[in-house]
């Protein structure tokens, strides 16, 4: 009976023990978005045209991710988020019971916001289709010492604006392109460790739980059921992306709008900034109603707004120093600014 006893007992703790380390979690990547046109001087000027690399570090309910001049850190434990500068050697916490809080109250002044008389009837005239396809190359390459296989992922908008017979507005054709180019790798150390980790970040902090002030899809589709429709189809075609990403290259596009000047973009004083998806689509409809600087509303005339590029450097299941998950002592903790 004792020997019953005593093997029962082990077996719970060695159960216990499987499910409760799951190691740590190391990874580097490097990143870099070029802009185009007057935000590329904006950029420029913030210092933040050059590669940005960064390290993540899991432990646990622990993350930490480290750049040049700043860390995150998240302790789903304690329920709390801090941000550390290292150049002012201070930090600022936030608890994710303020964050759901920041959370309803953008979500509270979003809904105050009273659509704009002068964008409605362009959104209204514009007809919109969305378009999702991956694409797999059959490329390889070995990027990193990871063999990767090429995949690219086109993401389409075509806006189509009728005639108006009525005031005399012409028709019109314009639209949105993302092109994401992505080797993919069947495996990473610590990569299901890293997604089961912001899957538990979701629902501790209400980002993604039902009825909650996060940034639900169904908020973010609004009431477009033609970019929801999008949205269903772009999951089913993510099917297909079996891995891991090594390296993604992006590029957005657009096309119809008016072309932009060289230097700055003069924003009219009065336009206030979209407030949901619809108010996004609905600014580029009234663009469609523009008449084009230098022609060019065929989507073979399109012009790249930015791109973006992310490499995996490395990635290990090396063991980490607890003392990272936490503020550093010797730097003093400034209150958050609402």
């Amino acid at each position: 009976m004792n020997r019953s006893t005593s093997f029962a007992v082990c077996t719970l703790l060695a159960t216990t023990l499987a499910f409760a380390s799951a190691p740590d979690v190391k990874y580097t990547q490097t990143s870099v978005t070029k802009f185009h046109g007057g935000m590329s001087m904006l950029m420029k000027m913030a210092g933040a045209s050059g590669p940005q690399t960064s390290t993540i570090m899991i432990s646990g309910n622990k993350q930490r991710s480290d750049t040049e001049k700043n860390s995150h850190i998240i302790d789903l434990d304690r329920e709390v988020m801090i941000t550390v500068d290292h150049k002012k050697k201070e930090y600022t916490e936030m608890t994710f019971a303020e964050f759901r809080a920041m959370m309803d109250k953008m979500k509270n002044a979003m809904a105050g916001l009273k659509p704009q008389t002068a964008e409605k009837p362009e959104a209204e005239k514009v007809e919109w289709k969305f378009d999702v396809k991956v694409d797999k190359t059959g490329e390889k390459q070995t990027i990193n010492g990871y063999a990767c296989e090429k995949v690219i992922v086109t993401l389409k908008a075509v806006g189509e604006m009728k005639a108006d017979a009525a005031t005399g507005e012409a028709g019109g054709q314009g639209g949105m392109m993302v092109t994401s180019t992505q080797w993919m790798t069947p495996k990473v150390d610590g990569w299901e460790e890293s997604m089961a980790f912001w899957k538990k970040f979701a629902e501790k902090s209400g980002f993604m739980s039902e009825g909650s002030a996060g940034m639900s899809m169904e908020s973010l589709m609004g009431s477009n059921p033609q970019l929801s429709a999008a949205f269903k189809r772009l999951m089913e075609e993510g099917q297909k992306l079996n891995g891991v990403p090594v390296k993604t290259e992006s590029v957005f596009e657009s096309w119809g709008a008016p072309a932009a000047p060289q230097g700055m973009e003069e924003q009219p004083k009065e336009e206030k900034p979209p407030s949901s998806m619809g108010g996004l689509l609905g600014g580029l409809g009234k663009k469609l109603a523009k008449k084009p600087e230098s022609g060019g509303t065929s989507e073979s005339d399109r012009k790249p707004l930015f791109e973006s590029s992310s490499t995996l450097e490395s990635a290990s299941n090396a063991s980490l120093d607890a003392g990272l998950f936490g503020a550093p002592v010797n730097y003093k903790n400034k209150p958050m600014k609402q």
